[in-house]
């Protein structure tokens, strides 16, 4: 069965003489199949030039009519204007068109005004509808390849909301994604100016993969060679008890720790010079404070969310989140292949920390449905899996290590191909913002990195993983109640600091500033000396002064409950003076000598010191004599005796 298609210019008096006979033919004839096409005068020209440019044909006056076979498709065959048209009909229906000239200007003109209404209701209609603006980044990724479909079916955002999808650098989605021909999608388009799409957009999704390059071992050997040198270098010999088998596995350790930290190193920096590109595009264009931002994909998404936040404090921190159910669902996958349910049966399984960092499976909440054990019951019926899985060692030891494995293929360039994980990351991705977007369903427990406000201890303004619901509907809210262990607490702090420390490898705290040199102020008495005072101060002193004398001199005045030498005594003390006041044995002569050196100026103390030197001195002159006439008066005795 054909169909016949008219198409010209609203305003075109033969096109209304032949719409007018093919009306009639469709009318008479059950088997006739039409279908009309109608443009304005403005972009009738356009339209026929494309129209006739991509069938190869020649005709571009109003109108065209052509012949297509129905439900088969194809370029059709071209009948030609409106005299091959009529030729046409006469020949296969024996039927033709009456109409003259002034009936066929007077219907041209009313199918021109009709047309400008339909397009002017048609606009109003388009004016009223506002889709929800969806701004989607590494479009080209295999996780938005698989998530874009998700998306557009409607079961995300709700069946009856229009959407309108902008792919960030990435021209060659388009027209597949178009293709889909999804009922509530209303534009799709590709724009490589992020600034104008982040305006107008509703929801921001990031999906960059930033993937973790894992150290090569000839760097690892390079670094492991280069701190043998070293060692060799520091120290000739190893330390006794210590064999050259030993040390060459623990330089072996450190040199691949060292090569792991600076993988990592370069991996957060790379995701933080991706996420503050985005902070920086996001200030510049004012986006609006509604604007939920949600980071997937495979990379390190709760460092990038606070790096985004810090980066963009125009975003509110209750609106900017990171995906972290894919490891929640890994998990699920792992214990339900054990225990042999669904994925889907085993609920409230909650991931606490980094989903791309260190992390904690927290299996105390969880339960499983539908588990073929020795008791069952309806479909809302479900066990605490810690209480079905008896498999201990299995729990303890090859869970745990299953669940490193599958974190390594999620972050790991080249992990098991380039589409890792891309299916369950979408799906993983499309359940977050299903859930976020609707609000969850009933109490159910999920796991998203958000923004910390002091929960378990956890220090606020750090992004970590936390037990969410998503109630009420466009907001989520942590879940307070869970009850943990002391292990558990511990093992979160030591999660919190872990994220910290990630965090500081890219940005490091700033350092304090240098403090300014002190001047010390001291009174210059001649003396070469420094005397350490009890505030801290050193000042000179006016000859050298035994230190240990001063300390001698501080202990026995607190023995005997005396006061303490103030700073301005300490300047005037001279070694005679210190060994006098050790001397003296009267305490009220003590006390009162120390008055006076407390009173007395410097001068009044170094004249005072001074003249009990030169009466010592004058003192040890004359005895000195005395001894010496004494001495010559036994030499005189003994002489008179020979």
């Amino acid at each position: 069965m054909a169909k016949i298609v008219i198409a010209g210019s609203a305003d075109c008096p033969y096109f209304a003489k032949v719409e007018l006979l093919a009306d009639n033919l469709a009318k008479n004839l059950p088997s006739f199949k039409l279908h009309k096409i109608v443009r304005t005068a403005n972009d009738w020209p356009d339209w026929s030039r494309h129209c006739c440019r991509e069938r190869g044909w020649r005709h571009q006056r109003s109108p065209i009519i052509w012949r297509e076979l129905v439900n088969q498709g194809g370029k059709g065959v071209l009948i030609g204007g409106a005299n091959e048209f009529q030729e046409f009909a006469k020949a296969y229906y024996d039927a033709e068109s009456s109409m003259l000239s002034p009936e066929m200007l007077a219907v041209a003109k009313d199918n021109s005004r009709y047309k400008s209404e339909l397009d002017a209701e048609e606009a109003h209609l388009r004016s009223l509808s506002k889709p929800l603006q969806v701004l989607v980044t590494a479009s080209a990724s295999p996780t938005a390849y698989q998530l874009l479909p998700l998306l557009m079916d409607g079961s995300v955002f709700g069946r009856s909301t229009e959407l309108a999808f902008t792919l960030f650098d990435c021209d060659g989605l388009v027209m597949e994604a178009f293709d889909l021909a999804h009922p509530l999608v209303r534009s799709i388009r590709a724009t490589a100016n992020f600034q104008e799409a982040a305006a107008a957009a509703d929801i921001l999704l990031l999906l960059d993969d930033v993937l973790l390059k894992p150290p090569s071992p000839q760097e690892s050997a390079t670094d492991g060679e280069e701190d043998k040198k070293a060692a060799m270098a520091t120290e000739a010999s190893p330390a006794e008890g210590d064999s050259p088998t030993k040390l060459d596995k623990s330089d072996a350790d450190a040199a691949a720790s060292a090569a792991e930290l600076a993988a990592r190193v370069d991996w957060l920096s790379a995701a933080a010079a991706v996420y503050r590109r985005y902070a920086d595009w996001l200030n510049a264009a004012e986006c609006s404070r509604r604007l939920k931002v949600l980071l997937a994909g495979r990379g390190p998404v709760n460092f990038g969310a606070r790096v985004l936040l810090d980066a963009c404090p125009r975003l509110p921190a209750r609106n900017v989140a990171a995906a972290g159910r894919l490891l929640e669902r890994q998990a699920k996958g792992a214990l339900a292949g054990h225990m042999k349910v669904l994925p889907s049966s085993v609920v409230d399984l909650i991931v606490w920390g980094d989903p791309a960092g260190e992390n904690l499976v927290d299996l105390s909440r969880a339960r499983v449905h539908y588990y073929d054990g020795s008791i069952t019951g309806p479909d809302s019926y479900n066990q605490p899996v810690l209480d079905t899985v008896w498999d201990k060692k299995w729990l303890n030891q090859e869970f745990p290590k299953t669940m490193r494995q599958r974190q390594d293929n999620n972050l790991l360039l080249g992990g098991t191909g380039p589409r890792s994980a891309a299916l369950s990351t979408a799906q993983a991705t499309a359940d977050t913002v299903r859930n976020w977007w609707l609000g969850g369903s009933g109490n159910e427990i999920c796991s998203l990195g958000v923004v910390s406000e002091g929960w378990y201890g956890i220090p606020p303004g750090r992004v970590f993983s936390f037990p969410v619901r998503f109630q009420p509907k466009g907001a989520w809210s942590v879940v307070e109640d869970v009850d943990l262990s002391e292990e558990s607490v511990q093992r979160l702090a030591q999660l919190a600091e872990a994220a910290q420390r990630d965090y500081l490898l890219v940005f490091p705290p700033p350092k304090p500033p240098t403090p300014e040199p002190v001047v010390e102020e001291s009174v210059d008495i001649g003396g070469d000396l420094e005397i350490a005072l009890d505030d801290g101060q050193k000042v000179p002193s006016q000859t050298p002064v035994d230190m240990a004398s001063v300390e001698q001199l501080r202990d026995r005045l607190q023995s005997l409950s005396l006061p303490a030498l103030s700073a301005e005594a300490l300047l005037k003390l001279t070694p005679d003076l210190v060994e006098q006041l050790l001397r003296l044995e009267d305490v009220e002569q003590l006390r009162a000598r120390l008055q006076r050196l407390e009173e007395a100026p410097l001068t009044t103390v170094a004249e005072e010191v001074g003249d009990a030197q030169a009466a010592d001195d004058a003192e040890a002159e004359a005895e000195e004599e005395n001894n010496d006439e004494v001495n010559e008066e036994e030499e005189a005795g003994e002489e008179g005796d020979d």
